[in-house]
């Protein structure tokens, strides 16, 4: 049985597969429709793209959790500034876009609460004194503004991996 040497598909043997996928399709369609009729193994080829499609949907959801964790580890430490709230803003904002399958991947849940948490009481704690957030305004979480605009990005792309996902899974 073909598919038992795919007991599981890697990154390793998704090219290997889809081309034995191709192979088994094509020597399928060679065959006489009586030939067809006693085939039993022309079933193996739909198991086999079904273990390819879960993959690739389980990568996608990975990526996009990854992303996401990328986001969050960029916080860094908190500050009460406005590059800071945009990068604990922009990995909330990723970490929502996520399906609930690819929400369960994300390992930095938590540290994007305390995060949420610490800057909130950084605000609280400089109401009414504007010496907490002058002098470091573009110097947030510990990188300047600059990374901003890639984290950003970061956040698009894990949104669409993400929405991507949900489309595949969807479709079948």
């Amino acid at each position: 049985e073909k598919t038992g040497l795919y007991a599981e598909i890697t990154a390793e043997n998704k090219a290997a597969a889809l081309a034995d996928v191709a192979a088994l399709k094509e020597k399928y369609e060679a065959l006489t429709q009586a030939q067809k009729d006693f085939s039993e193994k022309y079933s193996l080829v739909g198991e086999l793209k079904e273990k390819i499609s879960a993959f690739e949907a389980q990568q996608t959801l990975k990526e996009a959790a990854e992303a996401v964790d990328a986001l969050i580890a960029g916080i860094g430490r908190v500050e009460n500034t406005s590059a800071c709230k945009n990068k604990i803003d922009a990995a909330r904002a990723a970490y929502d876009a996520l399906s609930a399958e690819a929400k369960a991947l994300v390992s930095g849940l938590s540290a994007l609460e305390k995060a949420e948490s610490d800057y909130a009481a950084l605000q609280e704690s400089s109401e009414g004194s504007e010496s907490g957030s002058s002098s470091k305004a573009d110097s947030g979480c510990g990188s300047s503004i600059g990374a901003l605009g890639g984290l950003m990005a970061t956040a698009v792309l894990a949104a669409s991996a993400a929405l991507a996902a949900k489309k595949k899974s969807d479709d079948k």
